[in-house]
């Protein structure tokens, strides 16, 4: 949340930033961030159009979890002629956020067709390996979660969505 921090991060190769909150995004890419992720879901008319302002800027890709939020965020898109780059959140366990696994090709399948968005892909955070008791706990929890958002990348593959994001990980996790 420290932009001398995201810059140091970028100018040693980042490909982009991650960030929970549109406002966060806002601030970053007033410091010169060109590539952010929202994982955190806008939802409503208000903060999309905010969206669809910073789209403008940087390329931007927001995190969603559900049917509803999407909707808010596409309509306005589409009235502007774009579309918004969507990752569908994923509970790979941890019970913070996200769609559970089984439930998310019917929502993937379901947000896929809205007007004004595009769904690119499915993310996680994988917090469950902070309660890890030592490094082989960390990686059995890591590539455990891996391997649910394969599969439920795969499920959402096989309803017709190219899906080409399959983002997993958190800082404690990363090398696992």
């Amino acid at each position: 949340r420290m932009t001398e921090l995201a810059n140091l991060q970028l100018e040693r190769g980042a490909d982009g930033l991650c960030v929970a909150k549109l406002g966060e995004a806002e601030g970053f890419a007033a410091a010169g961030a060109r590539r952010i992720f929202v994982a955190y879901p806008i939802v409503g008319e208000g903060k999309a159009e905010r969206a669809l302002a910073l789209a403008a800027t940087v390329d931007l890709t927001l995190g969603t979890d559900s049917v509803e939020a999407a909707a808010s965020v596409g309509r306005v898109f589409a009235r502007a002629g774009i579309r918004a780059r969507l990752l569908l959140a994923i509970d790979s366990g941890l019970g913070r956020e996200g769609v559970l696994p089984d439930a998310a090709p019917a929502l993937a399948q379901s947000i896929a067709a809205l007007d004004g968005v595009e769904l690119v892909g499915i993310y996680t955070h994988e917090g469950t390996v902070y309660g890890a008791a030592d490094a082989s706990e960390v990686t059995a929890r890591a590539r455990s979660a891996g391997r649910t958002m394969v599969e439920t990348a795969e499920a959402i593959r096989a309803r017709g969505i190219p899906l080409p994001v399959v983002s997993v990980g958190s800082s404690a996790s990363a090398r696992a």
